[in-house]
């Protein structure tokens, strides 16, 4: 509807629940002539945009796997379509194997070639219908090799909805990158517990001000609808995967 009346997009992730949708969404784009970003910031997180340059310039050398992990609290709290199977496709693997997929594709130049996972209802088993908790190993086209431990792990009372780290292997050594270390612990006797103040970047406003930039210069966003549909397909690869017990070869939409 925003594309037919010529309004540029800036789609959440997942950019859609099916592969149907998000093609879907990228050919009315593409149709109207407006532009089309999905919303994964952190490809503006200072330390993750450091070590891109570093790889670019090749500081690192070649790129080998990766261990990574995204996890949350439980988003019931905020959000109670976010645990509706029907209205956002999943539950933790929906929700954070995207964020990761797109980060290594963005680092190592590469498309995801194969995705096997398993997932459970440890955490929350008895409040919500979807899974809380998965193990996903990716294999890419260029033979690097990751694994993520996606879930909704953490209390509460943790100090952020989520978290993104990553361990990079390289020819060079290893990286290792927390995206959410760029904060101070505050502790107030009101709250009873500690909480983050963030001293650093902002990734979500560096996002939206690309967006805005790309509509001001009439050029693509430096995240696009495609790179959201690359996304997607891993991660349904993954949900695939978890009711076959194999491993799922990613077909190309």
């Amino acid at each position: 509807m925003a594309a037919s009346r010529g309004i540029h997009v800036l789609c959440e992730k997942p950019i859609a629940t099916t592969l149907e949708d998000a093609r879907a969404i990228i050919d009315a784009c593409e149709k109207n002539g407006v532009l089309l970003m999905t919303a994964f910031p952190m490809r503006f997180s200072a330390p993750l945009l450091e070590i891109k340059a570093r790889l670019d310039h090749g500081d690192f050398g070649d790129v080998y796997c990766f261990n990574a992990t995204n996890q949350g609290e439980l988003p019931t709290k905020y959000r109670g379509w976010f645990v509706d199977p029907e209205l956002a496709g999943g539950g933790a693997i929906m929700d954070h194997t995207v964020h990761l997929v797109d980060i290594m594709r963005w680092l190592t130049n590469s498309e995801v070639e194969s995705m096997y996972a398993r997932s459970n209802k440890i955490f929350h088993a008895d409040e919500v219908e979807v899974e809380t908790g998965a193990l996903e190993m990716l294999t890419f086209e260029n033979g690097v090799f990751a694994t993520i431990d996606a879930s909704w792990s953490r209390p509460q009372y943790w100090p952020t909805w989520g978290g993104l780290t990553f361990e990079m292997v390289t020819q060079r050594g290893a990286v290792i990158v927390d995206a959410f270390r760029q904060n101070l612990n505050v502790y107030r006797h009101d709250w009873q517990r500690s909480n983050w103040a963030y001293w650093g970047s902002d990734m979500n406003q560096a996002m939206i001000s690309d967006f805005a930039d790309a509509i001001r210069g009439n050029r693509p966003p430096r995240v696009t609808g495609l790179d959201g549909l690359r996304a997607l397909e891993a991660t349904l690869a993954a949900y695939e995967s978890t009711q076959t017990g194999e491993t799922v070869s990613i077909k190309r939409t």
